[in-house]
């Protein structure tokens, strides 16, 4: 079995520290199904997103056997990108918008050259999964001072990732991230299935310095780079109650080249649902409490609440 794309298209790779495509989103009413993330596939791409995406030609190929499924993909691209360009001919940012209507859209157009190449392969063998992925990649402007989310001109990663299923009811999955500079970042999750009450936990850690241009965390920022934190997440039914609880505790390791401040935070995201045959009742809290610390000043410190209620009926009175 394979697959071959020519065009546009998008990888979304294990627990995606690496290779992801798109916005991940956690499901609020079953925030531990994020615990048991993992795909191994490429697929066409219509997004107007570029970031996550390949131009060019990938493919992928599946085999098995009594007790082994294997599956090698790679990808090639190479595109002209959206980018702004300044007068020094240096990259600096890469624009959301890229549906080139405007002049300023044209001229950004053909902002630089990527040039993308990635392999990866997964073996999966009973309950276990095993997989390792690289990404090269390379702008044609050098990148300016000021710009350092975008990471270097010329970068190589790899990643290795695994999953295995201890027994019906716990999932533990792993991952680690390298770049040529040996910085390296990962994820550990655990996942408990209690049948009508789910837990889990994810933990993360990303060096400062390491940039992972496509790659998604968990986390609070989903950037993979300068955050370390962790996820303590239960969603269960009792009755014709639903609930769910999604807290993260996140902190940045070093204050960025771009700030002055250091942002730590803890969120709490709490939801109750009531079912019945003729209504449904939502109500949701949110609860976010920040912190900018800075080395020569003080702690500031803020909180946010946001409060969500709403009732539904269905059928005749």
């Amino acid at each position: 079995n394979y697959k071959v794309i020519i065009g546009d298209h998008s990888i979304e790779h294990v627990m995606g520290s690496l290779l992801a495509s798109g916005i991940s989103i956690a499901d609020i009413s079953k925030p531990t199904q994020r615990a048991l993330r993992w795909s191994s596939s490429i697929r066409p791409s219509t997004s107007l997103l570029e970031f996550s995406n390949f131009r060019g030609i990938g493919g992928q190929y599946f085999m098995q056997s009594s007790n082994m499924k294997n599956t090698i993909g790679f990808s090639f691209s190479n595109r002209n990108r959206y980018a702004t360009i300044i007068d020094e001919d240096l990259l600096t940012s890469f624009p959301s918008s890229t549906y080139a209507r405007t002049e300023h859209e044209l001229h950004q157009r053909d902002g630089t050259r990527e040039l993308r190449l990635a392999i990866f392969n997964t073996i999966h063998i009973v309950n276990h999964v095993f997989s390792v992925a690289g990404l090269y990649q390379k702008y044609g402007h050098a990148i300016a001072p000021t710009a350092y989310s975008i990471g270097e001109q010329a970068q190589w990663m790899i990643s290795f990732d695994m999953q295995s299923e201890l027994n019906k009811e716990w999932t533990i999955s792993a991952n680690a991230l390298f770049d040529k500079r040996h910085n390296y970042g990962g994820m550990f999750t655990l996942h408990h299935d209690g049948g009508n009450h789910d837990q889990a936990i994810m933990i993360r850690h990303f060096d400062p310095n390491i940039r992972s241009p496509i790659g998604q965390s968990f986390g609070r920022s989903g950037i993979c780079s300068n955050d370390q934190g962790i996820h303590i997440m239960m969603n269960g039914s009792i009755g014709s109650f639903k609930y769910s609880l999604n807290n993260d505790i996140y902190t940045q390791i070093s204050i960025p080249m771009n700030s002055i401040t250091l942002k730590k935070g803890i969120r709490i995201i709490g939801q109750l649902i009531h079912v019945t045959d003729k209504t449904r009742i939502l109500c949701r809290v949110m609860n976010e409490v920040r912190s900018s610390e800075k080395p020569t000043v003080n702690l500031l410190t803020e909180t946010d609440w946001r409060i969500r209620s709403e009732e539904r009926r269905v059928g005749k009175e």
